[in-house]
């Protein structure tokens, strides 16, 4: 993919991905929450972002059980953009989080209602997010829940 970037309004942005979303959540009986700041724009490939995000998501409400909770953050400062999606769903191993990112090691998981993985989609987020200047990276703790944050230099 080549890098093409648009001046996106945070706000609209951020709740048009969740609502592609919100049925997902919804069918697994998921509390999705969203905590935005105020409505900034902001350069990045739209495309390229909203791909990223969307599979962060989908990934927090395929490893989160019936019930759970997801928050979807997206807040800035003068520098930088910061998007975070933290889950109470199952975790990740310690073990696995070293090698996540690393094609070479492709690690597949069913979700929680038995959902198929490819291994892949978090290998392309990053890649994705670093050909935009940015970072993502991952806390977790097993059976308590992950984060994820994608943070991207503030261009407008």
């Amino acid at each position: 993919m080549q890098y093409t970037p648009d001046i996106i309004p945070l706000r609209e942005f951020t709740i048009d991905v969740i609502s592609l979303l919100k049925d997902q959540a919804n069918a697994k009986e998921i509390d999705l929450k969203l905590v935005i700041g105020d409505d900034l724009h902001f350069t990045a490939d739209a495309n390229m972002l909203r791909s990223a995000l969307q599979n962060l998501i989908s990934n927090a409400i395929k490893f989160t059980a019936r019930g759970g909770k997801i928050e979807v953050c997206a807040l800035f400062n003068e520098t930088t953009i910061l998007f975070s999606v933290e889950d109470s769903g199952v975790g990740i191993p310690q073990k696995v989080m070293d090698q996540l990112f690393d094609i070479n090691h492709k690690y597949q998981m069913s979700g929680t209602d038995k959902e198929p993985g490819t291994g892949l989609g978090l290998i392309f987020c990053k890649e994705l997010i670093e050909k935009q200047g940015g970072s993502l990276t991952v806390e977790s703790e097993v059976k308590k829940g992950s984060k994820f944050t994608i943070l991207l230099p503030k261009r407008v």
